[in-house]
């Protein structure tokens, strides 16, 4: 099932009018949100794979939204060094928490700089009971200011959520052991580590593999 997507507004808690597309299926069974790469890097909701998640769970029946985050593109604003940045990712929980016709899940996909962003506005929040990250910068060859989101302790302990960090073995800035130590400081036995051979940073000729894993993860 191909599902057409559509503008959509997005305003931030601070007033900030965000750039958004959204795939809503009729009835949708739950809700994604989908996190962009680093803006400072060219990163866009139109940077793959994110427009291939939204087309895959769309196709599934979920409603599926990509945006742009603060200073990119159309969006209003400017670059926030990751912590402004998730009151973006809230607004858009907020907005795909409406198009629910009943309770239902909801789960924020984050690619890269999206990840660690996500993270961040997602832990603690009820409503979000499913989270992946693709690809977290989270190894040595990653380390900058700004991509220390981390969040705090308080907000993680009594998160009901799975998650899944998925990265690929050619990828510098996700490498195995940081992953593990990244998994054990944040979110523990909750989260669930997934390698694919061969795959570099944003799994260009590995999509295929990428989609299988996040959504057979999400819709489970």
């Amino acid at each position: 099932m191909l599902v057409q997507q559509r503008a959509v507004p997005i305003v931030a808690a601070d007033g900030i009018r965000l750039e958004a597309r959204l795939a809503e299926p009729p009835d949708p069974r739950g809700a994604i949100v989908v996190c962009h790469p680093h803006p400072l890097f060219e990163g866009s909701m139109s940077t793959p794979p994110v427009p291939e998640l939204v087309r895959a769970f769309g196709a599934a029946g979920w409603a599926a939204l990509r945006f742009n985050f603060r200073g990119v593109h159309r969006s209003e604003g400017r670059f926030g060094h990751g912590r402004d940045e998730q009151l973006d990712v809230r607004a858009a929980v907020d907005l795909v928490e409406e198009l629910l016709p009943v309770p239902a899940p909801i789960g924020v996909i984050g690619v890269s700089f999206g990840a660690l962003v996500g993270l961040g506005a997602a832990a603690g929040d009820a409503r979000i009971t499913r989270y992946v990250a693709i690809g977290a910068p989270v190894g040595p060859a990653a380390a900058s200011a700004d991509l220390a989101i981390g969040p705090p302790p308080e907000r993680l302990a009594g998160w009901s959520v799975r998650a899944l960090a998925i990265a690929g073995g050619d990828d510098p800035y996700a490498p195995l052991e940081s992953l593990e130590r990244w998994r054990d400081d944040t979110l523990g036995d909750r989260m669930r580590i997934e390698i694919v051979d061969g795959a570099p940073h944003l799994f260009a000729g590995f999509r295929p593999q990428l989609l299988e894993l996040v959504t057979g993860f999400v819709r489970a």
